[in-house]
């Protein structure tokens, strides 16, 4: 399964972290400084997330 990321949407009030939307319907939110994914969920969302706002 190839799985691809359309935008990263950095959080202004946490700007230590990220979160991402992707063509399977998870959203994620990142550390980037330690590499780690800090949460991931599924949506319930039918398509794919292209956006990601906080």
């Amino acid at each position: 399964m190839e799985i691809s990321q359309d935008k990263i949407e950095e959080n202004q009030l946490f700007t230590s972290l990220l979160a991402s939307g992707s063509d399977d319907q998870h959203t994620i939110v990142w550390d980037p400084l330690h590499h780690k994914k800090l949460l991931s969920m599924h949506t319930g969302h039918t398509a794919n997330i292209f956006s990601v706002k906080s």
